[in-house]
């Protein structure tokens, strides 16, 4: 078992962290009347935004196996997401599932593009 050190972040902590807060500053502009939506029904995607704003925050955790996406790609790919279902949800702009797929498809090949340019 490895043994934190003090100066360490948790990243789990701070991302349990972020969604909560993400949660609650919605609960409270539900509440204050600046915006009328069901704010349980934006939970899934607000809680994509908090997790990859955590992780490019806090980066990979894991220095040790450089596997995968950086953590800033990965961070936009969750935050885009997690937009694209907020978007669809409240019929932003128009769009809904049905008309926005799409969209997440030419994110989706940018996102792909991005990768393999890191490398």
């Amino acid at each position: 078992m490895e043994r934190s050190t003090p100066g360490a972040i948790n990243a789990g902590r701070v991302t349990l962290g972020a969604i909560l807060l993400t949660l609650g500053l919605l609960m409270l502009l539900n509440r204050a009347g600046y915006v009328d939506v069901d704010v349980m029904r934006l939970f899934p995607g607000a809680v994509l935004i908090a997790i990859g704003i955590t992780r490019m925050v806090l980066g990979s955790s894991d220095r040790a196996a450089p596997r995968g996406p950086s953590p800033i790609v990965h961070g936009l790919w969750l935050t885009t997401v997690g937009a694209w279902l907020i978007v669809n949800l409240l019929h932003l702009f128009g769009l809904t599932f049905r008309t926005s797929w799409p969209l997440l498809l030419i994110a989706g090949g940018a996102f792909i593009v991005a990768r393999a340019q890191e490398k």
